[in-house]
C-alpha cells in the first residue's frame, strides 16, 4: 500500500480516481489545485504524485517545481494526467497520461513507478 497524492481540479475525475486508487489498496489524499496540492506534500510525506497539470490557484508544474526545491519530491514518483500539451520539466515526470486515459493505464504505470523506486 501506497501513499498517494492526487492533485486534480475536475471534481468528477479527481473523485473517480481517488476512488479507484482506494479500491487498490492505496491511501489517496485528493486536493482540488496546486496550491492545495502543495501545502498537502508539504504536511504529508507520499510515496507518488499524481497530478495534472492545468489547475486554478497554481498549475501543476510549478506545484511540482517549488516541492522539488523544498526536497518534498525526492526519490518520488510524479505521473502527470492532462488534457494540455503542457509539461512537466522539473522534477521530469515518470508516466504522462493524455486525458481521457483508461484506468488500466493508470493503474500499470503507477504499479510500475512504485516498483521502480
Amino acid at each position: 500500500m501506497a501513499r498517494i497524492t492526487l492533485t486534480e481540479d475536475d471534481d468528477d475525475l479527481r473523485s473517480l480516481v481517488a476512488r479507484m486508487l482506494d479500491r487498490a489498496g492505496h491511501q489517496v489524499t485528493a486536493h482540488s489545485d496546486g496550491q492545495a496540492g502543495l501545502e498537502g506534500l508539504r504536511r504529508r510525506q507520499t510515496d507518488l504524485l499524481v497530478t495534472d497539470l492545468e489547475m486554478p490557484r497554481m498549475d501543476g508544474a510549478d506545484m511540482c517545481s517549488r516541492a522539488a526545491a523544498e526536497g518534498l519530491l525526492d526519490g518520488v514518483p510524479v505521473i502527470v494526467i492532462s488534457g494540455s500539451g503542457s509539461s512537466l520539466r522539473t522534477p521530469p515526470p515518470t508516466a504522462v497520461l493524455r486525458k481521457p486515459f483508461r484506468s488500466d493505464d493508470l493503474l500499470e504505470q503507477i504499479d510500475k513507478a512504485l516498483a521502480d523506486r
